[in-house]
């Protein structure tokens, strides 16, 4: 009974301790053995209101990845993203960022060829943007997965699909590839 009391008085430590350890190998598990080598991985960011980046992930997968390419991450945009060392693949933005983003440093973004009729952002000539989101019917590409805007706003932006020039999946079409997957989406997939 002693024992028992003793290991009973202690038992608050033996769970901090359990709780300690699993936090450590989820840790490991999220950064080293759930993830790939950025070769090998797709950068999807996505600048909305509401994102479901997991299901967005894994449909934009099973719509087929390009060869080499092992993962798609769809992450969640911010405009600090261009300030830093990281290079994204596909972004999905607001036109005021697209517009704030090439008057800065229009090297970042890669000029697109789309269709004609398609409704794009140009900048000095070029194509940058192709509009995923139109503010006025309030649709948009891939609305099952992004809620561009809240409802009600008055005054909702565009937001246009584009294409990071120095991303290491810029040159290999991957970045395209996956871009024509979720421009295509259709809306009753889950």
């Amino acid at each position: 009974m002693r024992i028992l009391k003793n290991i009973w008085s202690q038992l608050h430590r033996f769970v901090f301790w359990g709780l300690l350890i699993s936090l450590f190998w989820f840790w490991i598990y999220i950064n080293f053995v759930g993830d790939t080598s950025r070769e090998k991985k797709l950068l999807f960011y996505v600048d909305a209101y509401e994102l479901h980046w997991r299901d967005l992930s894994l449909a934009l997968e099973d719509a087929g990845l390009p060869d080499g390419i092992e993962m798609i991450q769809v992450r969640s945009f911010d405009y600090d993203i261009f300030g830093s060392a990281i290079n994204g693949d596909v972004y999905v933005m607001k036109e005021s960022i697209l517009k704030a983003t090439l008057e800065e440093s229009p090297e970042k973004l890669a000029p697109l060829s789309v269709p004609d009729g398609a409704e794009c952002w140009s900048w000095e000539g070029q194509i940058y943007g192709l509009r995923v989101f139109d503010p006025a019917t309030q649709r948009g590409a891939a609305e099952q997965y992004i809620r561009y805007a809240p409802e009600g706003a008055p005054e909702p932006e565009a937001y246009y699909l584009c294409l990071d020039a120095q991303g290491p999946h810029s040159a290999d079409g991957a970045a395209w590839q996956t871009a024509r997957a979720f421009l295509t989406m259709e809306e009753n997939e889950p």
